[in-house]
C-alpha cells in the first residue's frame, strides 16, 4: 500500500522544557514509577514542575528528556504505524535505540543517567555556535586564529547545517575565535551556556569511563532503521555500544543525517519531544535540496500549439504532497510550525493553556482565548504557555473588538490583554470579529517596527486578522488610518518611526476568510475573492509585502483541508470540531454531546453579537431550547419597542422559562455594568455617552435579551447546573462530518480527542488526499 516515507526523530538537551510530558505521565504510570526507582526521585515533578531549577543540571536534564520522549514516542505508537527511519540528536539517539527496540525502557534510562552523571563531572572547556560560515571556512578561521597544540585544539562539535556548525574546546580559544569568526563572516559566533567541551576529544577519559560501564548490557540489533550522529549512515547490527561510545568524543553528523533521510525518499519528519529545533533544521535542509533540484532541472520545451493549454495539477512520486508541505512555506517558519494550520474555537473560553501547549509541541499554532477576561488570568495563562513551550514558543493571544464583545464599556478589556502580551514578549495575535481598527492593535502590531540594513520596515509581531467579508479585508490590507497613528504617537504608545512604518505596512500580517459558523458565503466563494483583494492590494500599493491568505471555518474532513489548499488557501484555520476536545474550556456535557453530532443537528439562531441587525450563528439543535427561545427574543425584540409594552402573560413566562429572574433585576445589573471607570475611561464625555446609550428604551432592551444570549453562552461552557436547556453551543456542520470521518477509530471517542491530533490527522489524510486525486499512483516509501 504507497504511503508517505517518515522519519521519527528525537532531540536532545538544550530542548528540555517545563511542562514536558504534560498528561502522558499519567497514562504510563507502571513506566513512571520504574523510572523513580532508578532515579531516586520523582521523574514526574521534574518533568513538570522543575523544582530547584534542576532541569538545567546535566545529570537531571538528560534523563528528565529521555523519560519525556519515550512517552511521546509510546504514546505516537498507539496512533500510527512504525515510521521507517529513525533518528536521534545527541541524547536523543538514545530514544530513537529504544524506539528501534536495542534495549527496554529501563536499560535506557540506566544508560541515561549513568551518561548524564559522567558529564555533568566535566568543569572544563566550552562550546561555541557559528551561524553563516560552512565547514572549510570555520576550519581556515581555527587554522589561522587558533591554537592546535596539544591541549588548545578546537574540534567542530556538531553539523547542524552546511553553515550552522558548534565547536568545542577551551572556553579561551572559543572566546579568541568569535571575532575572526565574524570578520570572516559569520551572523553570529557566541559561547553556549555549557559545562564541558562536549563530543570533542577532550570527552575521551569520559567516553572510556563510559565505555566501561555498557560492558555490562547486551543489545539487540534495530527493528527499524536508527541513522547514527557519528556516522550519518545506519546503525549495523552489533555496533549499538560502539557507536555511543564515539558519540560522547567525536561529532554530531546531524546535517549529514538528514542529508541521508532525503536521500531515500523520506517526505515526513515527526520530531518526538519538546521544541521544535530539528523540525527546523529538516526544513531548511529539505528546502535546500529542493533548490538544488530546482536549479539543475533543465526547462520544459516549448508546446508546439499557439492554444492556451490545460494542465492538471498532476503530482510526480518525488514531488508528493506531505502535511508539511501543505500551504505556505514563509507561514510556517514565520510562526516556527510544522504545518501550516491554526486550531481556531468558535467563541472565547475554549482556548486554554492546556490547549496552546499541546499545538504548540506538536508544531502547530494556536491563540489564547480565556473566558475570564481579567488581566491577571491572561497574564498567569501567558506564563505557563511561555514556561512549556519556551521563550518565543509558537502561540499568541486572541483580541477580541470590546465596542462590540463588551458592549456595557469594558473597552480595557483589549488594552490590558495587549499590555500583557507586549510585557511578557508575546510576538502572535489573532484578530476576531473586528469591523474597524483599534489603537490596541496597532500598539501589539507595530510596538518595535524598525528598518532592517537595506531601509526596508519590518513589524516584530504578525497579527492573524479573521474576517468574514471583503469590506473587512480591505481595512486589514491596508496601513493603519493615519489620524489613529498620530495619536498614538502623540500619546507616547509609538515612536514617530513606529508610527512612519505604521502608516506603509498592512495592518495584518495573515489573513483568513472565514466562513460558515456566522455567514452565508462558503469556502469557495469567501476564499477566492479575498485572494483576489489580497492581490489587487498588493499591486495597488507596489508593497513587497504580502499579505497570506487561509480558510477557515467548515473544515472538519480531510476533502475539506485539500479543497481549501487547492482553492489557494496559505493555511487552513480549523473551529468547531476542535471544541470536543481534552484540552478545551468548555464543559464536559458539551463535549459528550458534540462527540455524537450529527448532520442536520444544527440550527440558525439570533447572535449577541448583533442581535439587533438580525446576525444569526450556526448552533447545536440536539438536547437544548437555545435557539428557539433566542429566536423568540429577537421575534419580540422587532414587534415591541420596550420591556415595558410587552404584554405582562408574555413578561412572565420569559422570566420563568428563560430568564429565571426578573428582567428588572437583570437590568439593574446592567446598568451598574454601563458605567466605565474612571480607570478605563477617564473623560465626562465617554460617562454620558455609557449613560444615554442605556436610557433608550429599545436598546435597553436589546441589552436584556443580550444578556440572556450571552449568559447561554457562559453557561454551557462552564457547565452550569439548571440551565441545560439553556447551553448555546456554537457548532458548524463540520462537527458533524468530523464525527463520520474518523468513526470507528481511535478519535471517535471525543472526550479523549486531543487538539493537536485532530490537527495532524486532518493535515496527513488531506496530504494523502491530494495525492491520491492528482496522480493514479504513487511509489511505495523504501528503505
Amino acid at each position: 500500500m504507497s504511503r508517505p516515507c517518515v522519519a521519527c526523530v528525537f532531540p536532545g538537551q538544550g530542548s528540555q522544557r517545563k511542562g514536558m510530558g504534560g498528561d502522558l505521565f499519567d497514562r504510563y504510570e507502571s513506566l513512571c514509577t520504574t523510572a523513580d526507582r532508578i532515579l531516586g526521585y520523582s521523574i514526574r515533578e521534574l518533568c513538570l514542575n522543575n523544582p530547584g531549577g534542576n532541569l538545567r543540571h546535566t545529570a537531571y536534564t538528560q534523563p528528565a528528556l529521555f523519560v519525556a520522549n519515550a512517552l511521546i514516542w509510546l504514546d505516537r505508537t498507539e496512533r500510527h504505524p512504525p515510521p521507517d527511519y529513525l533518528a536521534g540528536h545527541s541524547l536523543g539517539e538514545y530514544n530513537a535505540l529504544f524506539a528501534a527496540g536495542c534495549f527496554d525502557f529501563e536499560t535506557g534510562l540506566r544508560l541515561v543517567q549513568r551518561r548524564g552523571a559522567l558529564m555533568a563531572q566535566i568543569e572544563e572547556g566550552g562550546m561555541a555556535a557559528v551561524l553563516g560560515l560552512d565547514e572549510s571556512q570555520v576550519k581556515e578561521v581555527i587554522r589561522s586564529h587558533g591554537n592546535t597544540t596539544a591541549g588548545s585544539a578546537v574540534d567542530i562539535a556538531n553539523f547542524n547545517l552546511p553553515t550552522q556548525l558548534v565547536l568545542s574546546g577551551p572556553k579561551a580559544v572559543l572566546e579568541s575565535l568569535i571575532a575572526p569568526m565574524e570578520t570572516a563572516g559569520a551572523r553570529r559566533c557566541l559561547l553556549l551556556n555549557v559545562s564541558g567541551a562536549f563530543h570533542s576529544r577532550y570527552m575521551a577519559a569520559t567516553a572510556a569511563e563510559f565505555e566501561d560501564f555498557l560492558g555490562q548490557f547486551n543489545f539487540e540489533p534495530p527493528q527499524i532503521p536508527v541513522i547514527a550522529n557519528t556516522t550519518a549512515q545506519p546503525y549495523s547490527s552489533g555496533d549499538v555500544a560502539q557507536r555511543l561510545v564515539e558519540q560522547i568524543r567525536t561529532s554530531v553528523r546531524w546535517s549529514e543525517t538528514m542529508d541521508y533521510l532525503l536521500a531515500q525518499g523520506v517526505t515526513e519528519l515527526e520530531e518526538l519531544g519538546p521544541g521544535k529545533v530539528l523540525r527546523k533544521l529538516w526544513t531548511a535542509a529539505s528546502e535546500a535540496a529542493a533548490s538544488k533540484v530546482a536549479e539543475t532541472t533543465p526547462p520544459a520545451e516549448n508546446l508546439s500549439s499557439t492554444e492556451p493549454q490545460a494542465t492538471q495539477p498532476a503530482v510526480s512520486a518525488e514531488t508528493a504532497f506531505t502535511a508539511e508541505t501543505l500551504g505556505d512555506a514563509t507561514f510556517r517558519n514565520d510562526y516556527g510550525l510544522r504545518y501550516a494550520y491554526v486550531a481556531g474555537a468558535p467563541v472565547p473560553g475554549i482556548r486554554t493553556a492546556e490547549w496552546v501547549t499541546n499545538l504548540g509541541y506538536k508544531g502547530l499554532l494556536g491563540f489564547l482565548d480565556p473566558l475570564d477576561t481579567e488581566p491577571d488570568a491572561t497574564v498567569r495563562a501567558i506564563v505557563q504557555v511561555t514556561q512549556a513551550l519556551g521563550a518565543g514558543g509558537s502561540f499568541g493571544v486572541s483580541l477580541r473588538d470590546t465596542a462590540i464583545h463588551s458592549p456595557n464599556g469594558a473597552g480595557a478589556v483589549e488594552d490590558h490583554i495587549v499590555n500583557a502580551a507586549l510585557e511578557h514578549g508575546v510576538r502572535f495575535a489573532e484578530a476576531t470579529g473586528y469591523t474597524r481598527i483599534t489603537p490596541a492593535l496597532i500598539r501589539f502590531r507595530f510596538r518595535g517596527a524598525y528598518r532592517d540594513d537595506a531601509g526596508q520596515p519590518v513589524a516584530r509581531r504578525r497579527l492573524l486578522a479573521l474576517v468574514t467579508r471583503p469590506r473587512i479585508a480591505t481595512t486589514f490590507l491596508s496601513p493603519a488610518p493615519t489620524e489613529l497613528v498620530a495619536s498614538l504617537v502623540e500619546q507616547g504608545e509609538l515612536t514617530s518611526d513606529e508610527g512612519e512604518i505604521a502608516r506603509q505596512l498592512p495592518v495584518c500580517s495573515d489573513l483568513c476568510a472565514v466562513a460558515g459558523i456566522s455567514e452565508t458565503a462558503d469556502m469557495t466563494t469567501l476564499l477566492p475573492t479575498i485572494l483576489r483583494l489580497r492581490d489587487q492590494q498588493l499591486a495597488r500599493q507596489g508593497t513587497q509585502h504580502r499579505v497570506r491568505v487561509g480558510a477557515g471555518g467548515a473544515i472538519g474532513t480531510p476533502e475539506a483541508v485539500a479543497c481549501a489548499f487547492l482553492l489557494g488557501a496559505d493555511f487552513i484555520h480549523t473551529g468547531a470540531i476542535n471544541q470536543c476536545t481534552v484540552e478545551a474550556g468548555t464543559s464536559q456535557a458539551v463535549k459528550e454531546l458534540l462527540a455524537s453530532l450529527q448532520i442536520g443537528e444544527t440550527v440558525p439562531a439570533p447572535a449577541a453579537d448583533g442581535f439587533d441587525l438580525g446576525t444569526q450563528i450556526q448552533v447545536v439543535k440536539r438536547g437544548t431550547m437555545f435557539a428557539p427561545r433566542a429566536r423568540k427574543l429577537y421575534e419580540l425584540f422587532r414587534f415591541y419597542d420596550s420591556l415595558e409594552a410587552i404584554d405582562s402573560a408574555q413578561r412572565d413566562k420569559l422570566e420563568k422559562t428563560i430568564f429565571k429572574r426578573s428582567l428588572g433585576s437583570i437590568w439593574d445589573e446592567l446598568s451598574d455594568e454601563a458605567t466605565p471607570s474612571t480607570e478605563a475611561s477617564s473623560t465626562k464625555d465617554q460617562m454620558a455617552d455609557a449613560k444615554n446609550r442605556m436610557a433608550d428604551a429599545k436598546n435597553r432592551m436589546g441589552r436584556v435579551f443580550g444578556w440572556y444570549l450571552r449568559q447561554s453562552l457562559r453557561w454551557a461552557i462552564v457547565g452550569e447546573q439548571g440551565q441545560e436547556m439553556s447551553y448555546q453551543i456554537p457548532c458548524d456542520e463540520s462537527m458533524a462530518a468530523f464525527n463520520a470521518y474518523i468513526a470507528g477509530s481511535k478519535l471517535a471517542d471525543g472526550p479523549r480527542r486531543h487538539v493537536a491530533e485532530i490537527g495532524e490527522r486532518l493535515m496527513q489524510d488531506g496530504a494523502a488526499f491530494l495525492n491520491r486525486r492528482l496522480r493514479p499512483a504513487k511509489r511505495d516509501c523504501t528503505a
